[in-house]
């Protein structure tokens, strides 16, 4: 099965690290529904809209990214605070 979230980091980068901490913080760190990516710097994985090879970003299910750290940890707490009855994943986030 492959996680319904993908999340793509930069270890060091300050913007990452703040996503990692919230997961960390929320006991979400090594959720088997929260895949996390680590790239590096030659990378050039990317979204549309946002440059190459820059993080982090988060990979939706629908395939579709929120390429900013504040979207995506609003995006974390909807979904642990208020989830999808049709997603089962989401209630186990939450």
């Amino acid at each position: 099965m492959t996680p319904p979230l993908e999340l793509f980091v930069f270890p060091w980068g300050v913007y990452p690290r703040r996503i990692l901490l919230y997961l960390a913080e929320k006991g979400l760190a090594g959720h088997p529904h929260i895949k996390i990516t680590q790239v590096d710097v030659a990378n050039q994985m990317s979204a549309p809209g946002k440059p190459p090879g820059s993080v982090p970003m988060l990979r939706l299910p629908d395939g579709s990214f929120i390429k900013q750290s504040v979207a995506i940890l609003d995006y974390l707490e909807d979904v642990c605070d208020a989830p999808d009855p049709s997603q089962p994943w989401q209630a186990e986030l939450s």
